[in-house]
């Protein structure tokens, strides 16, 4: 698994801020926000809420995309820059994490949802 982090991100890191065996990917925001609930749910949302990522290889537009949830709700994606290989590992059996780490609001009424990816290490 660190294999591919590395060669994603040209490292890893395993930080004490984080839950034992869980290695950080990336931290991120949600694409699409706007064309999804992610802008109406917005005030329910809140930091360290955890979210469900959800492959979706029958999109017509990205068959590695990864629908980002809460509470069922679908609120964004992954953004198309990191999908392709987190797909993959997803698809491979590693166990990945998403975790709201900051919101902001942003111009013309549109929120910005910062996400952090883990994986979870295998032993």
């Amino acid at each position: 698994m660190m294999r591919w982090i590395n060669r994603l991100f040209g490292g890893w890191k395993q930080s004490t801020d984080h839950p034992k065996g869980h290695v950080w990917i990336a931290d991120v925001s949600i694409a699409g926000l706007q064309h999804y609930r992610g802008n109406d749910l917005a005030e329910l949302i809140k930091e360290d809420d955890t979210l469900e990522l959800i492959q979706q290889p029958d999109n017509p537009h990205d068959s590695h995309a990864i629908m980002v949830m809460w509470h069922h709700n679908k609120i964004g994606y992954v953004p198309r820059a990191l999908a392709r290989e987190i797909s993959r590992q997803m698809a491979a059996g590693t166990k990945i994490t998403a975790t709201i780490i900051e919101l902001k609001p942003v111009r013309y009424g549109r929120k910005w949802i910062k996400i952090r990816l883990e994986a979870t290490a295998s032993t």
